[in-house]
């Protein structure tokens, strides 16, 4: 049957539906995949204190996300080739098949050394995260047509409620009765930035949840936001104000931690916008057929750029501290917004996307 039989004009019927929730749902499991912020001092501090890895540090823990990007731009093109060749049923079947495999590997790796988890819970878990995600999303723009950003933007919602589920259950597994990290060094090195000033972790476990509800309703809402405008105006606007909170985060060290708290969740807002227009303007650019293999060859500029900027971060932390890195995040986000105003896509119908 084809497709046009089953959405005209838009209109959702019971299988579209089951399309999009489905691959909602699967999003919703791997995203246990994305507490890595609020369980990393605990694996880091693990790793640093019972592996041959003393030297470790909290700051490098944005290895596990930069080495992670490398998955996902593998993982997004075998999924588009995967969906290709056997189905989307088979490709994701098996991009969930490695995720979990690389989450139970994690449970040995943490005890050889931090390299170990970065392959197994950074680059394992990625790769197998990206084969669903991609394959998905060209699913349900595939079905939902006239509402792509939008169909994206829900299913990639997922992620972010599997953080608010995932993250108050690591919190309270590992340190239920809330006790403060112990500073024994001169400088800040081995923390995350929110403990340097904040000493309730609980709260902070607040903070990341609240920030998965915003990255959760943020990514259909900016899918909204697409469909109804533009592109070059959903990006500009998403990286305008990605680099405003960036840029102006350290105010919140002098502030109530509920200052704190808002200011992490609008950087989560903003951020959700990327991963759900991006699928929809390469599927409007390209055509939705092969859009996860096209996405994966976008993805190796953000693999590019997440690799130079944990080594950035992890030389230059002890040299300009956490502002001078909030400033340089701020600074490639404004970049970004500068380039929008150059972009002049045209969809395959004609249309300015």
């Amino acid at each position: 049957m084809k497709l046009t039989n089953l959405c005209v004009h838009g209109a959702c019927n019971l299988r579209v539906f089951i399309v999009v929730l489905g691959g909602f749902l699967v999003h919703l499991a791997i995203g246990g995949g994305y507490v890595l912020g609020n369980f990393a001092p605990y694996f880091i501090s693990y790793i640093r204190n019972r592996t041959d890895d003393t030297a470790v540090k909290n700051v490098d823990a944005l290895w596990v996300t930069s080495i992670g990007t490398v998955g996902n731009m593998f993982g997004l093109s075998v999924g588009g080739l995967l969906a290709y060749k056997f189905g989307p049923k088979t490709a994701i079947f098996i991009g969930c098949i490695i995720f979990s495999t690389s989450v139970a590997l994690s449970y040995f790796s943490v005890d050889v050394s931090y390299i170990t988890v970065v392959l197994t819970y950074g680059l394992m878990a990625h790769f197998g995260d990206a084969i669903t995600y991609g394959t998905s999303i060209q699913t349900a723009i595939k079905w939902l047509p006239n509402h792509a950003t939008l169909a994206a933007g829900i299913i990639a919602s997922g992620t972010g409620l599997g953080s608010v589920i995932y993250n108050p259950i690591v919190t309270g597994f590992i340190n239920p009765d809330n006790l403060p990290p112990e500073f024994t060094d001169t400088d800040d090195e081995k923390y995350a930035y929110g403990q340097t000033f904040i000493y309730d972790d609980h709260f902070l476990t607040l903070v990341g949840t609240l920030a998965a509800v915003f990255n959760c309703g943020g990514r259909p809402l900016w899918g909204i936001v697409m469909d109804r405008v533009s592109f070059k105006i959903s990006l500009a606007c998403i990286t305008v104000g990605f680099s405003a909170v960036t840029g102006t985060l350290f105010l919140t060290e002098d502030l109530a931690k509920e200052w704190f708290l808002a200011w992490i969740c609008s950087i989560y807002f903003f951020y959700s916008g990327i991963w759900a227009i991006m699928p929809s303007a390469l599927a409007k650019l390209l055509g939705p057929k092969h859009m996860s293999v096209n996405y994966g060859l976008i993805a190796s500029g953000s693999c590019l750029a997440n690799i130079l900027g944990s080594t950035m971060a992890t030389t230059l932390k002890s040299e300009i501290g956490w502002q001078g890195l909030f400033f340089l995040a701020s600074g490639m986000s404004g970049v970004v917004f500068i380039a929008s105003f150059f972009f002049n896509g045209v969809g395959r119908d004609g249309a300015k996307i």
